[in-house]
């Protein structure tokens, strides 16, 4: 029992190293001290999308499709007639989709200053990967402006905003793999902005069209 409890507690102190690490310039001090003034939340909905499951608020959604189609399926019912979603790369629209249904009884007004901030830890690896073929031969190098663009992770908060409207914090972090404790912190601080009462927060990984997932949540500030 005793060498278990040593574990786990070097396991959680383990963890609060990586969220010290994020804020550089700050001690450790300064920064427990922070937490401590920091505001708890709750959770107001979820939604989890893998290549062939999609559960809303913890109930499993009945899906004709897996996979990109998947995700083409439900921009279908639940957003539609918004034609730049078929350009997006497939980190885009799943973060998209998953975000929108999470949006979608949202009042226009608590959009306006809502915070996103998304995890993950292969980053753009997806569109990488399709971005080098473009430029690996050198007899046939022609690099696609199309998919260069999405070669950072956080083009989908910018879309994500730019169609709602939302002028609150919007940040992907780089893990090396899910840690809800980061996470948790990580909403706090955000709620430390006096204007952020709502935030979208969760964790959000696409390796290829048969390999991703999403899991977010809108999480509300207790006054």
């Amino acid at each position: 029992i005793r060498k278990r409890n040593r574990k786990e507690e070097k396991v959680k102190h383990s963890k609060k190293d990586k969220f010290y690490e994020l804020f550089e310039g700050y001690t450790k001090e300064e920064i427990d001290e922070a937490i401590s003034k920091l505001s708890e939340y709750k959770k107001i909905s979820t939604i989890k999308i893998v290549n062939n499951r999609v559960l809303i608020n913890g109930a499993e959604l009945e899906v004709a499709n897996e996979g990109k189609a998947l995700l083409k399926e439900l921009y279908t019912k639940y957003i539609g007639n918004y034609p730049k979603f078929h350009k997006m790369d497939l980190l885009c629209q799943l973060g998209f989709v998953a975000i929108q249904i999470l949006l979608k009884d949202l009042e226009s007004e608590a959009k306006r200053n809502l915070a996103i901030a998304l995890f993950n830890s292969s980053s753009s690896i997806a569109t990488d990967k399709e971005y080098i073929k473009t430029i690996a031969d050198k007899d046939n190098y022609f690099p696609s402006p199309a998919l260069f663009v999405y070669t950072l992770p956080n083009i989908v908060l910018s879309e994500v905003a730019i169609k709602e409207g939302i002028n609150g914090e919007t940040t992907m972090y780089l893990l090396p793999q899910k840690d809800e404790y980061v996470m948790t912190q990580v909403a706090k601080s955000t709620f430390a902005d006096n204007d952020v009462k709502e935030m979208v927060v969760g964790w959000i990984d696409c390796f290829n069209e048969s390999n991703f997932i999403a899991e977010l949540s809108i999480i509300k500030k207790l006054e």
